[in-house]
């Protein structure tokens, strides 16, 4: 039995038994099949292209890397607006991540004190914003 395969630049023809003929020609036929699925599910979005017909699209969101700028911008500003105790819990819980129990601890008072401070805080960050 003989296939065929083309290349870019050249076709190449072999010779192969019947049965491992009968394999490649099947093996082919499924990697066809699946080619085709899997782009039917995942069609290329036509602003992925540009006009000259090349693939650029990286996934960003520039719209929205300028949303998150300016959003991260005004919640900087409204924190500058809080006391200097206040920023530091907000530092602690939210940057260095500890848990309340943790700054409960350090500080001498309840963990209801310092979700209290936390609410207030969240509070006059919402006033700010708003």
């Amino acid at each position: 039995m003989k296939i065929k395969y083309q290349f870019v630049n050249e076709t190449v023809e072999i010779e192969v038994e019947e049965h491992w003929g009968e394999l490649v020609l099947e093996l082919d036929c499924q990697e066809y099949n699946s080619d085709r699925k899997h782009s039917r599910r995942y069609p290329i979005a036509i602003d992925a292209a540009d006009y000259e017909g090349e693939w650029f699209s990286d996934g960003t969101d520039i719209l929205g890397d300028i949303v998150r700028e300016e959003d991260n911008q005004c919640l900087l500003e409204a924190i500058s607006k809080l006391n200097p105790e206040q920023q530091d819990l907000i530092h602690t819980v939210y940057v260095r991540k500890e848990k309340i129990v943790n700054i409960a601890r350090k500080q001498g008072v309840t963990e209801g004190a310092v979700r209290d401070r936390l609410r207030k805080i969240h509070r006059r960050l919402k006033k700010f914003l708003d």
